[in-house]
This record gives structure tokens, sequence and C-alpha cells, in this order.
């Protein structure tokens, strides 16, 4: 096994924030991932050697490292590669962004708004009893009723 997987990595993110050490219900609520996930995400930390148990509360083991784990298991080439290439993904999305954001209309200025004459009222029908949800959604939408 070479991969740690996306909850396992969340818990080590959650980890290595904390102030202090965790139980493994803190860091449920923390990730908002269900117990069983959190909990083998401990097991896989674990076993790595990335996470322990202290006291019933969990920490970062100090000695090691994701970049240690990744040397140890052949993969660090890998993971600066596809580091690198978020980093060039998220530049060039940036790069889109901006571009679009040069070329998106300017909103009407509010002198425009103005322009426009307001729209006619509702019909008076506060004297009308007979007035229901049902009757006005009938008028203004058009809408009827589905039979039964």
């Amino acid at each position: 096994m070479t991969e740690l997987g996306i909850p396992a990595a969340l818990v080590y993110e959650a980890l290595e924030h904390a102030k202090e050490p965790l139980t493994s219900f803190e860091l449920t609520k923390l990730v908002g991932l269900s117990r069983s996930a959190v909990y083998e995400a401990l097991e896989t930390l674990a076993a790595f050697h990335l996470a322990e148990q202290r006291r019933g509360r969990w920490v970062l083991v100090p000695a090691t490292s994701l970049t240690a784990l990744a040397e140890q298991l052949g993969v660090a080439e890998t993971i600066h590669r596809q580091v690198v290439r978020h980093r060039h993904e998220r530049a060039a999305y940036r790069l889109v962004l901006h571009i679009a954001d040069r070329h998106r209309p300017a909103p009407p200025a509010a002198a425009d708004w103005y322009d426009r004459p307001p729209p006619e009222p509702p019909p008076d029908d506060d004297d009308d009893e007979s007035l229901t949800a049902l009757s006005l959604l009938e008028r203004i939408l058009g809408a009827h009723p589905i039979p039964a």
C-alpha cells in the first residue's frame, strides 16, 4: 500500500494544525467524516508511523513526515512532479480568471435603473374574501392544480 487516501490526508492535516492532541471524537467533528472513516485513517497513519495515540489522544509522530514517508516508499519524485503540475494548473486557472474579469461587462450605472418605468402595482384585491394562494398562482403564473 503506497497511498494514504483522502480520509487519512484530512485527519493528518487536522492533526498538523491542532494546537493540542485530539481525541478521535474531536477529529470526527473537525474533519466531518464518519467515525469509522476517522478510525481507519488513524490506523493507516499509525501503520505508517505518522501518528500515535497518547493517553487517548492522537498526535503526529515528531520524527516522521510525509516527505520522509514519500522517500521511504520511493515516490518522492512522483509527488514532486504532481506538486509542480498542480502549481502550473493553478497559475493557468488564475490567468483564465484574470482574462475573464477583463472581458466581463461593467454593471449598469445606478442612473440606468431609473430610466425604466416602475412596475405596475398589483390589483387591489384586499376586499375579495375568496382570494386564496391557489387562485393567485392560477391568475399570476397560470398554474393549475393537478388532479389526483
